[in-house]
Formats: structure tokens, sequence, C-alpha cells
């Protein structure tokens, strides 16, 4: 999806520059072009264009559509201003040779997503690391999908883009500056810097810089709300419920919450202002690798800083404290306690409540009581625990954070 997204990009701009070199009888031979070299599926549509006295390109009415999904947004303008008019008049061959203009700005005025009719193509969920970050404690949802924001009020979604980029041809060198702002929705910039960026590559660049920032936050007031009515809880209930599947979603992939984090995001939680992620490795990383690593190992290599209602989180990971003493000499343990050592689990974690799925276990709770059964099922926010009582079976049910202590028998 990152590589069709980032040549979607760039052949917008050869487009929109060639468009507006060529006359109306040449449209039809740049649209077909333009076409074959976009990804699969794939098309690009307007019912006029026109250049105005500023030497902008203006394309009218413009929608990019996709073969099984339909329109995937739709818009009234989409403007591109090249930095000087004569780069209209370098690019006949351009389609082919992929020799992008140095500078340009697009334009998308009047931006309409169409999440309603989208929902009922495109499968699947925003199944990426933060939108699970942001679906942790909502019932059994592990990561929305476009039904999900239709039901939390977003049939349609309004508002604008904006893309400026200056590109260096001899060093394939890409700078991007972008801001989407979506109304009553949210807000999001950022900035890229990539290098080894050949159009007529299929290889992905290396990141070599990047900033995310997140803001105007009214689609976390909408989750609350469509969560809270799923959990059957109140939305602050529901709130302090999404913070500890937070907090152990992180841990369970690998990033130990540092009390810092815990408490800046305890704030986040309450009163959502902006989030802020930049990231500059050491040396540059293939986009391609990304999908290659570990939550962790991207904070290390792409060194990571997050920055929370405008308030640097540092640091982020939980430091590890390696204490050198002098350990006692410890009694000899018989074969039984370390038989029931090997098999206790002190504050077990969502992976490690999994892992005992359909065995007999003692499980202690917060209140110290134990119980004896079986784990039936475990999700961020729910572990359902079969006993055997006089009627038969029945079922307790807990949160994670509610287990003290389990035994495997």
């Amino acid at each position: 999806m990152v590589r069709k997204l980032f040549r979607l990009t760039l052949l917008l701009a050869i487009f929109l520059a060639a468009v507006a070199f060529y006359g109306w009888s040449h449209l039809g031979r740049i649209l077909d072009q333009f076409n074959k070299e976009m990804p699969n599926g794939y098309s690009l549509l307007y019912s006029d264009h026109y250049l105005d006295l500023d030497g902008r390109l203006i394309l009218l009415n413009p929608s990019l559509t996709h073969d099984s999904y339909g329109v995937i947004f739709k818009a009234t303008q989409l403007i591109y201003t090249p930095q000087k008019v004569t780069d209209y008049f370098a690019l006949s061959d351009n389609m082919i040779t992929g020799d992008f203009p140095e500078t340009g700005q697009f334009d998308v005025v009047d931006l309409t997503i169409p999440v309603n009719q989208l929902s009922k193509a495109v499968p699947g969920s925003f199944d990426n690391y933060f939108g699970k970050i942001v679906a942790q404690g909502c019932s059994t949802v592990e990561s929305f999908t476009l039904k999900d924001l239709v039901k939390m009020g977003y049939s349609k979604i309004h508002g604008k883009f904006n893309v400026d980029y200056q590109y260096n041809g001899l060093a394939a060198n890409l700078k991007l500056n972008t801001s989407l702002q979506l109304k009553e929705f949210s807000s999001f910039e950022w900035q890229i810097e990539l290098n080894d960026v050949k159009a007529n590559s299929d290889r992905l660049p290396y990141i070599e810089y990047g900033q995310w920032v997140l803001y105007n936050l009214d689609v976390l007031k909408a989750r609350n709300k469509y969560c809270a009515n799923l959990n059957n809880q109140s939305i602050e209930e529901f709130k302090q419920a999404h913070f500890d599947s937070a907090m152990n979603f992180l841990s369970d992939s690998g990033i130990q919450p540092s009390e810092r984090l815990q408490s800046q995001y305890s704030q986040f939680n309450q009163d959502p202002e902006n989030v802020a992620l930049t990231f500059s490795p050491k040396t540059g990383i293939r986009i391609v690798k990304l999908d290659e690593m570990s939550p962790s190992e991207k904070l290390d290599l792409l060194g990571i800083k997050l920055n929370i209602n405008g308030r640097a989180v540092e640091p982020i990971v939980k430091e590890v404290v390696i204490e050198s003493t002098i350990e006692p000499i410890e009694p000899e343990l018989s074969e039984e306690e370390k038989r029931r050592i090997a098999n206790t689990i002190i504050r077990p974690n969502v992976s490690q409540l999994k892992s005992l799925i359909g065995k007999l276990i003692m499980l202690e709770d917060e209140n110290g009581k134990w119980y004896e059964g079986k784990i039936t099922s475990v999700t961020s926010s729910l572990v359902r625990f079969e006993i055997r009582s006089s009627g038969g079976k029945a079922e307790i049910r807990f949160s994670p954070k509610q287990i003290k202590e389990t035994l495997k028998l």
C-alpha cells in the first residue's frame, strides 16, 4: 500500500503538468498513459481543466476511483502550482522518464471521502499499530473498520488536502510537506525526506527524516461515545478501560511504557489536544524494511521522539536499572516447590493469559480469592474463566488487571 500511494503521488505531479502543456486533442492520450502508470485498478477523472492568470493548473470536479471500491475521494478543484510557468514546457516525455519539476504544490479543495459507500466495498480494518492503540478497551474490537466510523457518525468526511514538494533529480531526493484537515474528524500534518527516489523504479526509497502531527481530535470524542455504548459503560469508565488496555498493549508488543509516558498519556486520554512523532534514523532505512521490524525495533532504529499535548515524553520506554549485589545463597528447593514456581505467573499480561487458554489452572483475583478452572477466551479488556459449580459449569469474568496470580495445575 505504501508503494502504491508513493507512486501515485509522483505520477500525479507529471500528469497535472503534462495536461497543462498539451491541448485538448492530446488529453485522451495523456490520460490513458497516466492511468496505465497508476497502481492497478485506480483512475483519476475530472470534468474540465484550465490555467489561471497565475499559471496554476486547475482541474474541476476531480475524483479518484478504484475498479472494486468505487470513488475513493472527490473534490471541487485540484490545483497544481509549479515553481514557474516554464516548467510545463519540458514535460512532453516526462510521463515515461520521470523527470519531475523541482518544486510544486497540490491543493485539493472541498475534499469529500464517501465513508459509508466505501465501507460496503473495502474489507478489513485499520490494521496498523496506531490504529490498534486507538481501539484498545473497545469491547472486542481490535482495530476499527470503515463501518465503525459510519456508526460513529462519519458517513462522509469533508476537508482539504495540501502537498508541497521539493525534488532533486540528480540526488534522487524528495521532500514532502503535507496537510490534511478533515472537519469534525481530525487534522494531520507530516513532513518526510526520502532518498533514492526514482519514478521508474519499483524499489521503495530510504527514509532520512520525518515528522507526523495529529490535532483537532474530534474523532476521539466520537470513539469514546461509541465504545462506551458497546461496553455498556459510562464515558469515564471507558476512558479508564482504554488507558489500562493501551498500556498493556504497549507492554505486550515489547514497549514497556515509562512513568512519563503513562502520565502524559493519562492526561491526553482525558483531554486530547495533539500528538507529534519525529523520527530521524542514524542511517537511512528503506520503507519496505519497516514491515519486518517489531514496534520496539522501530522505536530504536528510527530514533523516534514523542510529544503529547505539547510536552516531550522522555524517556518513552521504562529504563531498566541493573543493580550489582552479592546474592544470598538460596536454600535447596524441593521438586514440588520448583514445579510450583515454574508454573506460577505473577500479574500475567494478555499474551501470557492467552497461552493458558484451555488449561486447568488456579487463579487468584485482586481480592486474594482463589478459583480453580479454565480460561476460555482472552481480549485486551476481558478474560472469561470457567469453573465447576454445584449446578454444572459457571463463567466468571475478569479484566486482565484484576488477575493477581495464576498457577498451572
